[in-house]
């Protein structure tokens, strides 16, 4: 029965034993961690081995659960192989950043079941404890504390002047660490404390910081890896603290004149020790109008009240160590400026005539509120200026033509006035002639004519027109053209052209000027020409054509532009027409005295002249016109002249031997053959041009030759039954008549008369 106890046992310790071989184990067990409270970083607590079911072979440790789950749980624990495969070094780690800080009140022990698995079925378990050890937070001393700091002007930065001694056990023994943290009252940046080693120390300085507030209060704090925490204060007392530099006699106002000269004194400084200085102006624009030299400010640049009231000065006071500052201010005190007067250019060309321009003035005056007012700084008989606007105008009509000169300058001093002080400038006003005056045609309506169809080419009349300009633009022409038989050349001189047709004819004549600045001007009114032609009488033994000089008894008064002060007998429009008529009758009287000389003393008979054919005579009309009207004016002649010495018989015989000479010469011309190219037409009386310009008419065929104007002299006409004393020609009855001339050299009157000659050879 023994024996198969015995027995039994064995089998059943064979049994386990063969079991257990089969299953992977964890070695070390119980396995119990510890895990400081006041831990902050990153920690491995220990290792675990497995021995797997068959040895050598790989194997896997895991963390299966965590308890409790809070505050920490499984996101503060981890478990890894720390080394590279295939060595296996499974370690347990505190991982701090993952959860909430430990804490031993809430938590003594953390419970981490693990689980080992290999290339079997099987798997092994167990528990690792986590045992949390109590934090000992740090104390100081005691908590209050004083310093006292001696010599603070020697400190440097970096020096130490107070140590914060916090004590701690777990600092030994569970390598807890210390950090500290400090607050001065009042701040003045000029202490830190080190945060692990609590020495207190400067900043920087003390003698560069000279507003160093004594005492200080430090307030410090103490803390642990757990956030434990101690306070004290310590009460910094500093002697011997460095003083700021002042200035005593600022921190005022001062009253300065903008007309203040610059390099003057405005304040003298008085610093508490030997400084240096700079300064801030407000506004900073005014940072370079000031100088400080020898505790004197100075002005360097002009104030000017109208850019600013006020300036702010802050001085800076520096004696090497230590920065102070005091402030002036700076009240400107406005005074009158006087006003600037300029302008772009003073040079000013103007037109004659009423005179007005802007020279452009430019007033400046710094004063706000202040009216400027221009004037002339010696009173202008010429001209007026605008007191609000400068505008410069003539007092009157600046005529040059009135001169007889082309320009002239005028210097005027405009002044400008703010009422208590003023500006000069000076300018040049040169005034030019220019065309400003149309040309007059006088006697516009007085230029009619009345003329017979029988008269050849003449001069009828001269138009008569004035231009008050001088120079070029006072030239003019006349302009208008012609009408049939009319014309008017650019002289003004009307002519007739030969024989014109029976009619009106009419021609609006304009003056126009040369003027060429601002360009010609024509007249405002229009002369009319007329020419009336009626037919011609026939005439009987001759005829005559008188030439009418219209004259000209309308009554012009041109405008002039000449003032009424300046005006003489000469000058005044109503006086033309009594100068005009004064000179047409003196000219009539000097004429008459000449034609009486000339008949007294210097009259003779022209020398014969060459032959010429005889143009064709006028038919019986115009001979019977000429007749009855010659010798109507011969028979009353000679009826005037016989009764005046009593001899009618004499008159009466001299008539019928006219009237029988009227009738051989109206056969003889009715007998006459007519040239193949002279038209069917009546032959005109022949009038000599002495006037170059007129139109031309078409020659006479077979003109005979004349004498030079010096040789002809004016004889009394004979009739036509007294011999002719010539010796190369005599009277002829065949048709070939030639032309005896007679002329007049005073008047410009040509007569001719036919009759029949021949030469005597």
């Amino acid at each position: 029965m023994k024996n198969r106890h015995v027995l039994l046992t064995t089998l059943y310790i064979l049994s386990y034993l063969n079991k257990s071989l089969t299953v992977p184990v964890i070695d070390n067990r119980p396995i119990v961690f510890n895990l400081f409270e006041g831990t902050v970083k990153n920690t491995e607590l220990g290792c675990i081995t497995c021995t797997p079911t068959t040895p050598g072979q790989p194997y896997d440790i895991k963390i299966q659960d965590v308890s409790p789950a809070i505050p920490c749980g499984s996101r503060c624990f981890g478990l890894w192989n720390k080394n590279p495969a295939p060595t296996l070094d499974f370690c347990m780690y505190f991982i701090s950043s993952q959860g909430a800080p430990l804490s031993y009140q809430a938590t003594q022990k953390y419970s981490i079941t693990i689980v080992c698995r290999d290339d079997t079925a099987d798997i092994a378990t167990t528990i690792v404890d986590i045992q949390l050890i109590p934090n000992q937070p740090p104390r100081f001393p005691s908590p209050f504390d004083r310093g006292d700091i001696s010599n603070t002007k020697s400190l440097t930065a970096g020096s130490t002047i107070l140590l914060a001694n916090a004590q701690d056990a777990d600092v030994t023994s569970n390598n807890d660490v210390l950090s500290y943290f400090m607050a001065a009252t009042p701040d003045q940046g000029l202490f830190e404390i080190g945060q692990t080693d609590g020495q207190i120390r400067l900043k920087q300085d003390t003698r560069q910081v000279c507003s160093i507030t004594s005492p200080t209060i430090l307030d410090i704090t103490v803390r642990d890896n757990a956030n434990a925490v101690d306070t004290k204060k310590t009460e910094l007392h500093l002697a011997d603290v460095p003083e700021v530099p002042s200035i005593t006699n600022i921190n005022k106002i001062i009253f300065v004149s903008e007309s203040t000269p610059i390099l003057t004194a405005i304040q003298t400084l008085t610093p508490s020790t030997t400084v240096s200085y700079n300064y801030e102006a407000t506004p900073s624009t005014y940072t370079g109008y000031f100088i400080i030299s020898a505790n004197v400010l100075e002005l360097s640049k002009q104030l000017n009240f109208e850019e600013e009231t006020f300036i702010n000065l802050t001085i800076y006071t520096h004696d090497g160590f230590c920065v102070g500052s005091n402030w002036l201010g700076i009240s400107v005190n406005n005074v009158n400026d006087p006003p600037t007067l300029s302008t772009a250019t003073t040079i000013f060309v103007e037109n004659e005539g009423m005179v007005n321009f802007d020279p452009g003035f430019v007033a400046v005056d710094e004063d706000r509120g202040d009216r400027l007012i221009y004037s002339f700084l010696a009173a202008s008989n010429v001209f007026a200026i605008n007191p609000n606007t400068g505008r410069i105008s003539s007092l009157g009509n600046l005529d040059l033509d009135i001169l007889n000169i082309q320009s002239r300058d005028y210097i005027l001093d405009v002044q400008v006035s703010d009422g208590v002080a003023s500006s000069v400038s000076q300018i040049r006003v040169t005034i030019k002639d220019i065309n400003d005056n149309r040309p007059v045609i006088v006697g516009a309506s007085g230029y009619s004519y009345l003329r017979m169809d029988c008269n050849e080419t003449e001069l009828l009349g001269t138009m008569v027109a004035f231009d008050n300009d001088r120079g070029t633009n006072g030239m003019f022409g006349f302009t208008g053209g012609n009408s049939g038989p009319l014309t008017v050349t650019k002289d003004g001189r009307i002519f007739m052209v030969a024989n014109p047709p029976t009619g009106g004819y009419f021609v609006q004549v304009s003056a126009v000027d040369h003027g060429t600045d601002p360009g010609p001007l024509t007249s405002t009114t229009q002369a009319t020409v007329s020419l009336v032609v009626l037919p011609c009488p026939v005439p009987t033994t001759e005829f005559t054509t008188e030439v009418t000089t219209p004259l000209f008894t309308g009554k012009t008064t041109p405008i002039l532009p000449i003032p009424d002060g300046q005006m003489n007998f000469f000058h005044r429009p109503e006086n033309i027409p009594w100068l005009i008529a004064a000179g047409i009758l003196g000219l009539l009287l000097l004429l008459l005295v000449f034609y009486v000389i000339y008949r007294l003393c210097c009259a003779r008979e022209l020398p014969p002249f060459p032959k010429r054919a005889v143009t064709t005579p006028p038919p019986a009309r115009n001979l019977s016109k000429a007749k009855r009207r010659g010798g109507q004016k011969r028979t009353l002649s000679t009826q005037r002249k016989g009764q005046k010495n009593g001899d009618r018989e004499v008159s009466t015989e001299k008539k019928k031997n006219k009237q029988q000479n009227g009738e051989n010469s109206e056969k003889l011309n009715s007998e006459r053959p007519r040239p193949s190219n002279q038209p069917d037409q009546p032959s005109r009386s022949r009038v000599i041009n002495h006037f170059p310009d007129a139109p031309p008419r078409a020659p006479l065929a077979n003109p005979p030759p004349r004498p030079s104007d010096d040789n002809r002299t004016m004889t009394p006409y004979k009739l036509d039954n007294e011999p002719i004393s010539n010796d190369l020609y005599k009277p002829r009855t065949d048709n070939n008549p030639y032309e005896f001339w007679r002329g007049s050299s005073d008047d410009n009157i040509v007569s001719s008369r036919q009759i029949k000659v021949s030469p005597k050879n």
